[in-house]
C-alpha cells in the first residue's frame, strides 16, 4: 500500500533557481536517509553534473522561449512527488524499485508529447528514505523536458499519479489504497493517522524557522506548500495538496508553535517557555526542581551573576552571537555552494573527457553523439558552468586551487557550526537558571514592572 502526493516547487526566498535546485536533491539525496547513497538513481542526468544540467535546460528554455521560468502561469522550476508505503510491508531494495517505476511510467503517460508524438525526456533523481517509520520515495524531476516544453499539471495530475503506484502495488503484490467510507472524508486513507496533518505542519514548521532569517521569510517558505493566514488573531495554516481541508491553529499544536514562540526561535534559536504558576507537584517533579537548583547555583557562581538583569545581559549578549555566527555561516554556505559546483564540473570533465576524444576521431559523428548522449551533456554543462566563471577545463592547477577551497571552507564551517552548538547550550543552561530563579522568586513582594529586581540581594 503507498500513497503519493504531487507539488511544485518554486525559486526559494533569498536565492537563485540553481540553488533551489541544489537544497531539493540535497534534501532528498541525503546519505544519511539513503543508506549512504545506495538508494539513489538519476534519469537523463548524471549524478556529478544533475544540478548544473537541470539549471542549464532551464537557461535554455528562457533563451529560446524569451521570457523567464517563472511567469504568471507557473512559479516553479521543479516538481516533486512522493510515495509513501505501509510501516513494514517492503524492503528498502523493493521500494526503490517501485520509486523509479513510477517515475518512468507516470512521466510516460502524462508527460508531453512531442509534435511528431515522441515522449518528452524529463531529468529526474529517485531517491529512497528508509530512516523513518513509513519508508517513502521522493522523486525530484525538472520542469523543463528535452524539447523545451513546460511540464503542466492540473487538478487531475495528483489522481492520475495514485492510479500509476496503485497498478505498480498490485503487480508487486502489495495492497492497495482504498477509502473508508465510515471516517470522515478528509482521513481518506484508513492507515493514516487522523493526526498525521499536524505532524506534518510542525515537522514543516521546525524546518522553515532552521531556514527563516525572520518572519516574513518564515511565512514565504511556509507559503510554498501551506495556505497561510497570519492577519487574524491567530496563526494558521492548511496544506494545499495532501488532502487538508481546514485551517490548523499552530497553538493548538503546543507552546512552542505559537505566534510568540515562532517569533521568539527564528530570533534567538531557542524557545524558553513562560513558567506557568506551580500547581501541586510530584516527587519526581520536587526532586527534578531540586536538581535544577543545584545547577542553577553553579551556573551563577561561573558567570558571576548578581541580579536579574545579569541573566538578561548574558542572554541578549549569547543572541547577538548568534545571530553572527548564522550570518557568517549563510555566506559561508553559499560560498561552499559555489566552490562545489565548479569542483563537481572539474571533476565531470576529467571524467567525460575521454567520450569527447572519440567524437572528435568518430566517423559517424551523430550515431556516436547518440549512444554517447548523456555523457556528453554533462560534459556541456560542466564546461558551460567554469566558461561562465573565466576558467578553462584544462587548467589542473585552478582545480586543485578549488578542491582546497572548498576542503577549507567546510572544516572552517564545521568549526563555525560546533561554536553555534556551543552557544546555544550555554543559552538553553543559562535560560534554565533564570526560569529557576524566576519561579523560585515568583512571590517576591517587591516587584520593578515585570522584573523582580531584589531576587539577587536576598539570595546571598
Amino acid at each position: 500500500m503507498a500513497t503519493t502526493y504531487i507539488e511544485g516547487i518554486g525559486i526559494r526566498p533569498g536565492r537563485t533557481a540553481q540553488i533551489t535546485i541544489r537544497d531539493s536533491i540535497k534534501y532528498i539525496t541525503n546519505p544519511e536517509k539513503t543508506e549512504g547513497g545506495k538508494y539513489v538513481t538519476y534519469q537523463n542526468c548524471e549524478s556529478q553534473t544533475a544540478i548544473a544540467e537541470m539549471a542549464l535546460l532551464q537557461k535554455q528554455y528562457e533563451d529560446v522561449k524569451g521570457r523567464t521560468i517563472v511567469d504568471n502561469r507557473s512559479k516553479y522550476i521543479l516538481m516533486t512527488m512522493r510515495q509513501s508505503f505501509k510501516p513494514n510491508e517492503v524492503d528498502a531494495q523493493t521500494a526503490h524499485t517501485l520509486g523509479c517505476e513510477l517515475a518512468e511510467k507516470f512521466l510516460e503517460q502524462y508527460g508531453n508529447k512531442n509534435k511528431n508524438g515522441s515522449l518528452v525526456k524529463y531529468q529526474y533523481v529517485v531517491a529512497t528514505h528508509i530512516n523513518s517509520h513509513c519508508m517513502h520515495n521522493h522523486i525530484t524531476f525538472n520542469i523543463i523536458g528535452d524539447d523545451l516544453t513546460r511540464f503542466r499539471q492540473n487538478k487531475f495530475t495528483p489522481k492520475r499519479l495514485a492510479e500509476v503506484s496503485d497498478k505498480l502495488c498490485e503487480e508487486y503484490g502489495l495492497s492497495i489504497v482504498t477509502p473508508n467510507r465510515n471516517r470522515d472524508r478528509r482521513h481518506k486513507y484508513t492507515w493514516i493517522n487522523p493526526t498525521s496533518y499536524r505532524t506534518y505542519i510542525k515537522n514543516d514548521i521546525d524546518r522553515c524557522i532552521e531556514k527563516a532569517k525572520d518572519y516574513n521569510e518564515f511565512l514565504a517558505l511556509m507559503g510554498e506548500d501551506y495556505f497561510c493566514k497570519a492577519s487574524g488573531k491567530y496563526l494558521a495554516f492548511r496544506h494545499r495538496t495532501n488532502g487538508q481541508k481546514r485551517n490548523i491553529r499552530t497553538y493548538t499544536l503546543g507552546d512552542a508553535y505559537k505566534e510568540s514562540a515562532i517569533r521568539q526561535r527564528i530570533a534567538t534559536g531557542v524557545y524558553i517557555p513562560v513558567p506557568e504558576e506551580e500547581q501541586s507537584l510530584s516527587y519526581s517533579q520536587k526532586l527534578h526542581q531540586i536538581e535544577s537548583m543545584f545547577r542553577t547555583k553553579g551556573v551563577l557562581r561561573e558567570n558571576n551573576i548578581q541580579n536579574y538583569e545579569d541573566f538578561t545581559a548574558i542572554i541578549s549578549k549569547i543572541v547577538g552571537q548568534s545571530a553572527e555566527l548564522q550570518t557568517t555561516m549563510r555566506e559561508l554556505e553559499n560560498r561552499i555552494d559555489n566552490l562545489q559546483v565548479v569542483t563537481d564540473s572539474f571533476d565531470a570533465i576529467q571524467k567525460y573527457q575521454p567520450i569527447m576524444n572519440g567524437l572528435d576521431a568518430a566517423l559517424l559523428k551523430d550515431r556516436y553523439r547518440q549512444q554517447n548522449h548523456d555523457s556528453i551533456n554533462a560534459y556541456q554543462s560542466a564546461a558551460a558552468v567554469l566558461s561562465e566563471r573565466g576558467l578553462s577545463p584544462k587548467d589542473t592547477t585552478t582545480k586543485e586551487q578549488y578542491q582546497n577551497l572548498y576542503s577549507s571552507a567546510s572544516a572552517q564551517l564545521e568549526k563555525l557550526w560546533q561554536q553555534y552548538d556551543g552557544l546555544q547550550a550555554d543559552l538553553e543552561k543559562i535560560s534554565e537558571a533564570k526560569r529557576t530563579m524566576e519561579r523560585v522568586y515568583a512571590e517576591a513582594p517587591t516587584k520593578k514592572g515585570d522584573v523582580y529586581h531584589d531576587w539577587g540581594k536576598r539570595s546571598r
